[in-house]
């Protein structure tokens, strides 16, 4: 049973981000689309749009389509400014060892990346009035925040480790959202180095729970009733879907990788470098293998992904998952099938009976 200050910290959530039911649904940047994000906003979950890599113009579609669908709260979720460098060389290089690749796939060489413009998003944020921002791989410089508490934003950051944790609380965030080390998504090690990052949800969780004031919400690749109540056991003050909106009617994960995906095993995905430029944990994939195995440069984040994109996407139009970037967690192939009302209503009802 929850104690009381467990419970308080639990309508605490609800009432910072004004949701009926204590869940986030953050559906990876790959699939999402604005009526599942819209949909799990009108199921009483909070949805996240993950913006991070999208320009300022995609931001402002979206969110005007999840407006058109909802007028309940729903995120939209960012990176931070990043410092990292483009190198050309390495882009050359890159792009000559993959050409063999992109004619294959009647693919012309990609444009140069030019990166994220954040003060160009984060600009936009404000002239769309959004109402809840997520932050993740780091948090944001004071000027920034002092700009979103004056138009009164709710905040909420990302982080797989304490330390992060605690530096995001000291800029002024109010949620944690706790990416453990099962969980889909990039790896935020902001203030640790990668490997000491490497902490299992276990620990992390109850780490949370010892050492914060803050609540904090599961993302752990939580898709079991006994993982739910787990996490809740341990501190936990909300829920995140990720993974279990894949195979979702509102999803746009191709019908035909849905099958195959329920027979995956635990050890399918794995935190690599090769597709985003830092660490994310997707399938090992015949072209992030490739990439590996012939040493091939990988630029700093974003640039990789600017750099492969072209070529994810039409591994998708040609239904090849073998040159696909699928970003999930450890507990994917336990995936259900359904609406994502359905989805947030069941683990809903996990919650509740914990």
């Amino acid at each position: 049973m929850s104690s009381q200050n467990h419970q308080n910290q639990i309508e605490r959530v609800q009432w910072y981000f004004d949701i009926e039911k204590p869940i986030f649904c953050r559906p990876s940047f790959c699939w999402q689309t604005p009526e599942l994000i819209a949909q799990a906003s009108n199921s009483g979950a909070l949805g996240v749009l993950s913006a991070g890599l999208m320009t300022p113009e995609e931001l402002a579609e979206n969110v005007g389509r999840i407006r058109e669908l909802t007028d309940k709260p729903f995120a939209v979720e960012i990176f931070p400014e990043q410092k990292t460098a483009f190198d050309e060389k390495k882009f050359e290089l890159l792009n000559k060892a993959l050409r063999p690749v992109r004619e294959d796939l009647g693919l012309d060489d990609p444009e140069v990346p030019k990166g994220i413009d954040f003060k160009a998003q984060f600009k936009k944020i404000l002239d769309l009035d959004v109402k809840i921002l997520g932050v993740c791989l780091g948090g944001l410089r004071e000027p920034y925040m002092e700009a979103l508490e004056e138009k009164d934003v709710r905040i909420y950051g990302v982080s797989s480790n304490l330390k992060d944790s605690k530096v995001l609380v000291a800029s002024g965030v109010k949620t944690i959202l706790a990416q453990g080390w099962g969980a889909p998504g990039l790896r935020s090690f902001c203030e640790s180095s990668v490997t000491a990052s490497a902490i299992d949800s276990l620990t992390y969780f109850s780490e949370l729970n010892r050492a914060l004031k803050i609540p904090f919400v599961a993302d752990a690749s939580l898709l079991s009733e006994d993982a739910v109540k787990a996490a809740l056991q341990l501190g936990a003050s909300g829920i995140v879907i990720s993974d279990g909106l894949i195979n979702t009617s509102e999803s746009t994960f191709p019908q035909t990788w849905r099958l195959p995906l329920s027979y995956f095993s635990d050890g399918a995905s794995e935190v690599n470098s090769f597709a985003m430029g830092r660490p994310s944990r997707s399938l090992y994939t015949g072209i992030l293998e490739a990439i590996q195995e012939n040493e091939l440069p990988v630029l700093d984040f974003p640039y990789q992904w600017f750099a492969l994109k072209d070529i994810f996407k039409k591994a998708e139009e040609f239904d090849s998952m073998d040159l696909a970037y699928i970003e999930f967690g450890q507990s994917a192939y336990q995936v259900k099938t359904g609406s994502v009302k359905e989805v947030v209503d069941y683990v809903h009802g996990w919650i509740k009976n914990e």
